[in-house]
């Protein structure tokens, strides 16, 4: 293992940091497998080669700035742009299939998802929305916040796009693992000051791809104070000289630097003063900022701002509703474009350079959004899939459920975290929680083509007092491949149902010819015939005329051999090639009618067991008498200590999840132009031996 690790930290892999879950868990062989893998290795290697050309833009060459490249270079946003068209094509191609017969294109369900910009957008806005209703009501106050990095991340002058000269190589990546640094921090004295806050922050770039914060938070009004001090104090400590900042960060620093003053005021003949009170001319940090006053504050807006928010001059939410477009489509809640980008010397619109950000955060691997505090919101999604076409029933033991359901319904995320416990629950704590099953294979935990067990799934929600649960996903989903779209008519008269006897149909036209045809016209007599033309006459031209320059001889000496190649293969046989196409038709329409049927078979013994877990529940509201006249008396006891238990510990409902067949790897769809041309020669070589 040790040599495995130095090589992959020799290819760039960070080891402790990618297999920190399986170092910590014991699962080696699952590293051994990953390492041994091309597919890991791939997107690995793309990774990095893609983060290393940003670096030798930005970093070496400069040209990533508001007079060149806005955000990031126009490759990674090409490259942005063409993955994501990929994307598109392959999910208009997958279809999603359950136990029903129920076909949905995995395109469509996307679009409806939080995947689609709009929704993203609407929800973001709503949750920040629900806080402010939560702040106003226990009279919290409202705080506007940015944090931006040292001096030494940025790498160009916005105006001029000249060099930072005290940019020292960090990339965007390294300058988000400092901003997390820093709040990582901020929280941990925050917490030991029992100051609580909750809100949400947004991360952007500069011009320069160098990230920044902005965060809307909220707390009490008497905290807002300490809150300021804790954050700057922190933003401010790395490279606080630049900043005119004045003070040390440890008291062993503050002693050592009284000794030197001691020993040069000694050297100049003057007379002798204590370490103390030398000391005590200078400041460490945490006396620094305890006595900061308004000029100190106006001394570091370059990198920490704060703003208080009025509830006089607008919405909370207002404040941040620009930054939270800018991020995700430019777009405002009428679908309107919000106006030009603040960081662009032209005048590029927010809906225009968005898709630098997004080419931007998606390269550097940076997470743009992030909730602070409150509920999670999956259980609020859970809610929203359950109840968004029927109303919550007041009389289920589930009750709480209803309101949170009700409240995520009508989209009121403030009253949604107020049922669950406030803006700082713990997720223990809430009492409508997820409900997760391992999925099942064969009677055992599924696992990964890595040997690691695979991560529960969510399967509903759990009321936590009553042990209720209440199925949001009640089907079974087989992800498959859409069937091929409606071909070009052969004829003219391809829909027409009363031809006479006579009437014959049009000859095929050589615009639309068969596949057969086109098979016979690229592989047939006459093509290879072509192919012995064509490398006649490059050896007659070799042989007549010395003069072709070598290269040209080169080219065509290996074209000859390809030729060589080709035409000692056998011929092509077209209709058994199309008989083996039908045949994999056929087969593919198999597997769907078996998975739909496995899966239809999972979801009645899924009923079955619900059915019996109802029966039980309500025998044991009707008391111990219900108990006997069913037959179950003597086991009374042992039946309410099981549903004591599983009331506190919910019993995991055994998998009905069923593994997707493997069709035609998505792979092939994907892969790169050269890995992808050589693969297809392999298989006609292959075809053609067969037929």
């Amino acid at each position: 293992m040790d040599t495995q690790r130095e090589k992959a930290q020799a290819l760039g892999v960070d080891w402790f940091t990618r297999f920190a879950k399986q170092i910590e868990l014991g699962f080696f062989d699952a590293i051994s497998l990953r390492l041994r893998d091309a597919r890991w290795w791939k997107r690995h290697f793309r990774r990095v080669f893609m983060r290393r050309l940003e670096h030798v833009y930005r970093g070496h060459c400069n040209l990533v700035h508001a007079k060149k490249w806005l955000y990031t270079s126009r490759d990674n946003v090409q490259r942005r742009r063409q993955q994501k068209a990929r994307n598109a094509a392959v999910l208009d191609m997958m279809l999603m299939v359950n136990e029903l017969g129920q076909e949905f294109k995995l395109a469509e369900l996307v679009e409806k998802s939080n995947a689609n910009p709009a929704i993203r957008r609407a929800e973001l806005m709503v949750r920040i929305a629900g806080f402010e209703s939560v702040a106003q009501d226990l009279g919290h106050a409202g705080e506007f916040m940015t944090l931006t990095c040292p001096s030494r991340f940025h790498r160009a002058h916005r105006l001029s796009g000249a060099e930072n000269s005290k940019y020292d190589g960090s990339t965007p990546r390294d300058a988000s693992a400092y901003l997390n640094r820093v709040w990582a921090r901020v929280l941990a004295e925050l917490k030991r000051n029992d100051i609580q806050i909750y809100g949400f922050r947004v991360v952007e770039p500069h011009h320069d791809g160098c990230p920044h914060w902005h965060g809307l938070f909220f707390m009490p009004t008497e905290q807002r104070d300490l809150f300021r001090r804790i954050v700057a104090k922190h933003g401010c400590r790395d490279s606080h000289e630049e900043l005119g900042l004045r003070y040390f960060l440890r008291k062993g620093e503050r002693l050592q630097h009284a000794r030197e003053v001691q020993a040069a005021l000694l050297s100049r003949g003057e007379a002798k003063q204590s370490l103390s009170k030398i000391a005590a001319r200078f400041a460490v940090e945490d006396e620094f900022w305890s006595k900061a006053n308004w000029r100190v504050s106006h001394d570091v807006k370059a990198r920490v701002d704060f703003k208080a928010i009025d509830w006089n001059c607008g919405t909370a939410a207002g404040y941040i509703a620009k930054y939270i477009a800018k991020n995700i489509d430019g777009k405002n809640a009428l679908g309107q474009e919000i106006g030009d980008d603040d960081e662009s010397l032209i005048g590029e619109s927010a809906a225009a350079t968005v898709a630098y950000v997004d080419a931007w955060a998606s390269l550097w691997g940076i997470r743009q959004f992030q909730q602070i505090g409150g509920p999670p919101v999956s259980v609020w999604h859970e809610l929203r899939r359950e109840f968004a076409d029927k109303q919550p029933d007041e009389d289920s033991e589930i009750l709480r459920a209803a309101r949170a359901a009700r409240a995520a319904d009508l989209g009121d995320w403030g009253k949604f975290v107020q049922v669950m416990g406030g803006v700082h629950v713990k997720r223990a704590d809430c009492p409508v929680q997820l409900y997760k099953e391992l999925p099942m294979e064969s009677g055992e935990v599924a696992k990964n083509r890595y040997g690691e067990p695979c991560d529960k799934a969510i399967r509903g929600i759990l009321c936590a007092t009553t042990g209720e649960i209440r199925f949001t996903r009640i089907h079974e989903w087989v992800l498959c491949f859409d069937k091929g779209g409606v071909a070009t008519p052969w004829t003219g008269v391809n829909n027409s149902t009363n031809l006479l006897d006579d009437e014959k149909p049009r000859p095929k036209s050589a615009k639309n010819p068969t596949v057969a045809e086109i098979v016979r016209r690229v592989f047939g007599p006459t093509a290879r015939a072509g192919w012995a033309k064509q490398r006649d006459f490059m050896q007659a031209a070799l042989a007549q005329d010395s003069e072709v320059p070598p290269a040209v001889q080169r080219q065509w000496r290996e074209e000859m051999s390809a030729l060589d190649e080709s035409l000692q293969l056998p011929e092509w046989n077209a209709e058994r090639w199309l008989g083996w196409v039908q045949h994999r038709a056929d087969e593919q329409q198999e597997w769907v009618r078996q998975a739909r049927e496995q899966a239809n078979r999972a979801k009645q013994q899924s009923e079955q067991t619900q059915e019996l877990r109802d029966y039980l529940a309500t025998l044991r509201s009707m008391g111990t008498s219900a108990w006997d006249a069913s037959g179950f008396g003597r086991y009374a006891k042992k039946v309410q200590a099981a549903l004591r238990e599983q009331s506190r510990t919910p019993a995991v409902r055994p998998e009905k999840f069923i593994k997707p067949k493997q069709y035609d790897s998505l792979e092939s769809v994907l892969r790169d132009a050269a890995a992808l041309e050589q693969k297809l020669a392999a298989q006609w070589v292959d075809w053609l031996n067969d037929f």
